[in-house]
């Protein structure tokens, strides 16, 4: 897959003739860079290596004033040649570009000494010192540090070679169970072709002709050309720096930022959870400073929302919420800098440890030491930690962890085969929690069946609020309790058996006793656990507000059946007469027989259900 070199360094310390000596073209395209000398924007170029084939290079601004521009480019690049200058060495630009380098996490470096040409040897030994002196105890101790001159061409070879190496050990990006995502860096229009973006492909691929949408504003198109290093292609993989012919868009809606994705990939965010280590020039950050954030390929403008203190001391790395005045693409792990919004000034850089955080009581110290168990968590330990005492639902959770469906069902598998997450109908649950609600649910049953004797069992739709489960998920969750019958609504321990005191007893004796003596003019009966356990158990029937013994059900049907089969439909006051009572009852308990579908009504007459 492909893979990009990008420059870095002071202005003026020749980065652009390096990279022109290097490949024969010229990175400042624009026409008030060649008539300044300056390079103000991204400029790029390939090269073709012996061991690494053509790669891709992005030259970018030096002077201090086009750092954004800087920024917009070095987020894809794996390898990067740092140059300094040999007539004036190591310089202010130069120490931010390589803190960026630092903060970003690039894989490799090269550093390259320029220009000199035009200094003596001795002083050429002074400025390796010196940049020996920036790179001790980092990342990059170890880079190789050459001397050249692009005016002679004395060390090209030598750069050239360890270019090479740098990019043939550079890991290969994945491109599948990704998400498809470029990083648009640059926009223009071509006569007779429309609007072309180019941009580094992070993650993922596109295929010509293939659906894809520009994220955030969400505007879908077809990828009808696409470009790589001037030669068309069919398909392009991560780490290719990619040019794209997008029909249908204007110019004017594209800006850089925006991201290539395609459909349903990416939901855009304005508030994340970070870690930040700021520079050694920062003194004292305080809540809700105003920051510059460079990320991608854009450049936004939020505040830092810290989190368990007011302020922080410039020399520790802190967790902040990070919230943006718009909403970006984001995710976990993508790395990021800050400058302060005025006066302009590095902060720092930071890793983004979620995209979509749910943070209560920001500044509590509890709040921060707990988030600061997700610093270093790996997937499928962050899907746990996200969980934590929830449970929520499996599409949600993905898409709060902007991971790949492939990708996000096999860490879940993998979490099930271990036994530390169950999938209750749509919703995840760790299994510590699965355990503590099934030992509530037991719990709350027992004390339930210790309150009310007298109740056949706990109102399902009641537990279910309680413990706030989606009904598909609660089902699947009463499946897995052992110990728990349900009847219809009702949910009780298995074993448990109404309990009448004397008392309950003997008034269910006269309840049965006066619906026996009048089975179809009941006295009124009041409503309580005892009579709505009789109607459970089938002894006694509620209709509309009264209650009849089921014998009254049993033989009302009988008397009105052996009636209509011997004279044909009745009417109300018919059947009124045959059951020898009055129309208070005989209407609802006709009513009652027409819905359970003994009878059917036709007119004002009734007759049969067949």
């Amino acid at each position: 897959m492909g893979k990009i070199i990008g420059t870095a360094g002071h202005v003026d310390h020749g980065k652009t003739q390096l990279i022109k000596a290097l490949t024969g073209i010229d990175t400042d395209r624009l026409q008030e860079e060649k008539d300044r000398g300056l390079t103000i924007d991204l400029g790029f170029a390939y090269i073709d290596l012996e061991k690494s084939g053509r790669t891709g290079i992005i030259d970018v601004p030096g002077h201090e004033k086009f750092l954004k521009n800087m920024l917009a480019g070095v987020g894809g690049m794996d390898v990067v040649i740092l140059v300094v200058a040999a007539n004036e060495s190591v310089m202010p630009q130069t120490r931010e570009h390589f803190q960026i380098l630092r903060l970003l996490g690039t894989s490799c470096i090269v550093v390259g000494i320029s220009k000199i040409d035009t200094v003596d040897k001795e002083t050429t030994l002074i400025v390796k010192e010196e940049v020996n002196d920036l790179i001790k105890d980092t990342p990059y101790a170890d880079a190789p540090v050459i001397e050249f001159s692009s005016v002679t061409g004395e060390g090209l070879d030598d750069i050239k070679k360890a270019l090479d190496e740098s990019v043939s050990n550079v890991k290969e990006k994945k491109l599948g169970n990704e998400f498809t995502r470029l990083a648009i860096d640059r926009c223009f229009e071509l006569k007779g072709i429309g609007s072309v973006i180019t941009g580094t492909l992070l993650s993922g691929s596109i295929r010509e002709g293939e659906e894809i949408v520009v994220v955030p504003p969400g505007f879908k198109t077809k990828a009808r050309q696409i470009q790589e290093h001037n030669e068309k292609k069919k398909n392009v993989g991560a780490g290719e720096r990619v040019a794209i012919n997008l029909p249908g868009i204007e110019k004017r809606l594209v800006k850089r930022g925006y991201v290539i994705s395609k459909r349903g990939e990416f939901t855009p965010t304005g508030k994340m959870l970070v870690y930040v280590e700021p520079v050694t020039e920062v003194e004292k950050i305080r809540d809700m400073t105003r920051v510059r954030v460079y990320i991608g390929s854009g450049e936004y403008l939020g505040r830092l929302e810290l989190i368990g203190k007011r302020k922080v001391d410039g020399t520790k790395k802190f967790l902040s919420l990070l919230k943006l005045e718009e909403r970006i693409v984001a995710t976990r792990k993508d790395r990021f800098i800050l400058r302060f919004y005025s006066p302009i000034r590095l902060l720092g850089g930071g890793i983004v440890l979620e995209a979509f955080p749910d943070v209560k009581r920001r500044l509590s110290k509890e709040t921060a030491l707990d988030l600061e168990k997700s610093i270093d968590l790996e997937d499928d330990e962050m899907i746990l930690f996200v969980l934590g005492d929830n449970h929520i639902d499996k599409e949600e959770l993905r898409k709060r962890l902007q991971i790949h469906t492939e990708s996000f069902a096999r860490l879940i598998d993998g979490l099930q085969k271990k036994e530390r997450i169950v999938l209750l109908g749509d919703e995840l649950i760790s299994d510590k929690k699965f355990k503590r609600t099934k030992e509530t649910i037991l719990e709350k049953l027992k004390d339930f069946h210790n309150k009310n004797p007298l109740k056949k069992g706990m109102n399902k739709e009641v537990l279910r609020n309680a413990l706030s489960f989606e009904r598909n998920a609660f089902d699947s969750l009463l499946l897995k309790v052992d110990g728990v019958s349900q009847e219809k609504n009702f949910i009780s321990l298995i074993g448990f058996s109404l309990k009448l005191d004397e008392q309950a007893g003997k008034r269910k004796k006269e309840i049965i006793s006066a619906l026996k003596k009048s089975l179809f003019k009941p006295e009124k009966i009041e409503e309580d656990d005892l009579t709505r356990n009789l109607v459970d158990e089938g002894e006694i029937v509620k209709v509309k507000g009264m209650y009849f013994h089921r014998d009254a059900i049993d033989k009302g049907k009988q008397l009105i059946g052996d009636a209509i089969r011997k004279k044909g439909p009745l009417s109300a006051g018919e059947i009124k007469d045959i059951l020898k009572t009055t129309r208070k009852y005989a209407i609802p308990f006709l009513e009652y027989l027409d819905r359970i579908k003994f009878t059917v009504r036709e007119g004002d007459k009734r007759e049969l259900n067949p």
